[in-house]
C-alpha cells in the first residue's frame, strides 16, 4: 500500500479558481493527507468544507488565520488514519494518529512559521517542546519561511542565523530532509528579478524511515500559487525474504579524501541552481547534468565510508557493552535498501511499477539468459 501526503502553501483559498486547483491536485495525486498553509480564512463555511473534503476526507481541522494572513487546514482519510488527539494552535496543527493499514502510530504536523526571524525562532523552540513529548514517528509538512543552506535560495542574501536555528530544529528532533525530486526550488517571486528558494518540504523522523525505507519527496507544478505543492509518498512493498550481507573487506578501505557529505550536497545544489538559471534547452546544462551524476556517485561513496566508521565504533561498543541494535544501524540499512530498490522498470516500451510484475520480469529475463548459456555450452 502507498501512503501519499501533500503539503502546499496555497496563498489564499477563497477564490473559486484556487479551490478548484486544490481539489484537482489532491485528486490527481490520490493524497491520503493534505496540509494547506496560508489559507487566509478565519472560519470555514460548511459548503466550502464539503467541496474541499468531498467523499475522500472524513477528517478536517482548521487553524484560523489572523486577519488576512496565515491560516492552516489539515484533511485526512478516516479510513486510513485513526486520530487519537488533535493539537490546534496558531501556525501549527498536530495530529496524533494510527495508520490503520500499517498499524503504526505517528504524528502528522502541519506548520506555517512566522516570516519574522525572531518570532520564528521562538516558534521553533515551542514546537520542539511539543514534539519532544510525543515519542512517536513524525511527519512534518511545512513552510518554515526559511532555508537550510545558502544554495537553497538565489539572488537574495540568506539569513545565516535563521538557517542555523532551522538546522538546530531539524537535528534536535532527529528529522531527515529527504532528497527532493522535481523542481528543487518550491517558491518563486516574480517581477523584474526572480528569486527562487526551497521553503517548502517534508521532514521525516528517523524512526519512520526505519519502518518504511522507501520515502519519495517530489515537488510538482506550481499552478496558481507562488509555492509549489510537495508530495511525500511512503511505499510499502513485499517481494519476499531478503538476506542482509556484510563483507569484512568493506571496513578495510581507507578514505582517500576529506570530502564531507555536506560539501558534496552543496556542490550538487549549486549545479542544480545553475541549471535553473540557465533555463531549458541551454547546452551548458548537459555538462552540469554529467557533473551532478558524478557528484552523486561520490556522495554515496562518502555515505558508505561513514558507515565503515560506524562499524568500527559499534564493534568497540559491543566489546564493552554487548551487542545492541542502534537507530543509526537501522537507518543505514534502510538507506542501502532504498538504493537497491527498483521502483519501476521499462520492458519493451511498457513501464512496470507493480512489484510483482517487476519481480516476474526480472526472473523471466535471467531464466531466458541462463537457458541461452546452457544451449551454447551443449
Amino acid at each position: 500500500m502507498n501512503l501519499v501526503v501533500l503539503t502546499w502553501n496555497i496563498r489564499g483559498i477563497g477564490k473559486p479558481k484556487k479551490l478548484r486547483s486544490v481539489i484537482q491536485t489532491v485528486k490527481e495525486n490520490k493524497a491520503s493527507v493534505v496540509f494547506l498553509q496560508e489559507t487566509k480564512i478565519s472560519k470555514i463555511k460548511y459548503r466550502l468544507q464539503g467541496r474541499l473534503c468531498g467523499h475522500r476526507f472524513g477528517g478536517f481541522s482548521l487553524s484560523p488565520a489572523a486577519g488576512a494572513s496565515g491560516g492552516l487546514i489539515s484533511m485526512w482519510d478516516t479510513a486510513t488514519f485513526s486520530i487519537e488527539r488533535q493539537v490546534v494552535q496558531d501556525r501549527v496543527i498536530i495530529l496524533v494518529c494510527t495508520i490503520a493499514s500499517f498499524k503504526v502510530r505517528c504524528v502528522l504536523v502541519n506548520v506555517y512559521a512566522p516570516n519574522d526571524s525572531n518570532l520564528r525562532s521562538e516558534f521553533l523552540d515551542e514546537l520542539t517542546g511539543m514534539l519532544s513529548t510525543l515519542q512517536v514517528p513524525i511527519i512534518v509538512g511545512e513552510d518554515f519561511n526559511t532555508i537550510k543552506t545558502r544554495e537553497e535560495k538565489k539572488v537574495v542574501v540568506a539569513d545565516e542565523w535563521s538557517m542555523r536555528k532551522f538546522n538546530e530544529f531539524i537535528n534536535s528532533n532527529e528529522l531527515i530532509d529527504l532528497p527532493m525530486d522535481g523542481n528543487q526550488f518550491t517558491w518563486f517571486r516574480g517581477g523584474s528579478q526572480v528569486s527562487p528558494s526551497k521553503s517548502d518540504r517534508f521532514l521525516v523522523s528517523t524512526e519512520l524511515l526505519t519502518l518504511f525505507p522507501n520515502h519519495f519527496q517530489t515537488s510538482i507544478s506550481r499552478k496558481l500559487s507562488d509555492h509549489t505543492p510537495v508530495i511525500l509518498k511512503v511505499v510499502s512493498y513485499t517481494i519476499g525474504p531478503q538476506p542482509f550481507k556484510w563483507f569484512s573487506h568493506w571496513a578495510d578501505e581507507r578514505a582517500k579524501d576529506i570530502e564531507t557529505v555536506e560539501s558534496i550536497e552543496k556542490e550538487i545544489d549549486l549545479r542544480e541552481g545553475r541549471m535553473v538559471l540557465n533555463g531549458d534547452g541551454d547546452l551548458r546544462n548537459r555538462d552540469l547534468q554529467a557533473e551532478i551524476r558524478n557528484l552523486k556517485i561520490r556522495l554515496w561513496a562518502r555515505y558508505r565510508r561513514n558507515e565503515k566508521e560506524w562499524l568500527q565504533k559499534s564493534r568497540l561498543k559491543w566489546f564493552k557493552e554487548g551487542g545492541k541494535n542502534t537507530k543509526f544501524f537501522h537507518v543505514t540499512a534502510s538507506v542501502r535498501n532504498k538504493i537497491n530498490f527498483i521502483s519501476h522498470i521499462r520492458i519493451k516500451n511498457k513501464l512496470l511499477s507493480d512489484q510483482k510484475s517487476i519481480t516476474r520480469a526480472i526472473e523471466d529475463h535471467f531464466r531466458t539468459a541462463l537457458n541461452k548459456v546452457k544451449t551454447l555450452c551443449r
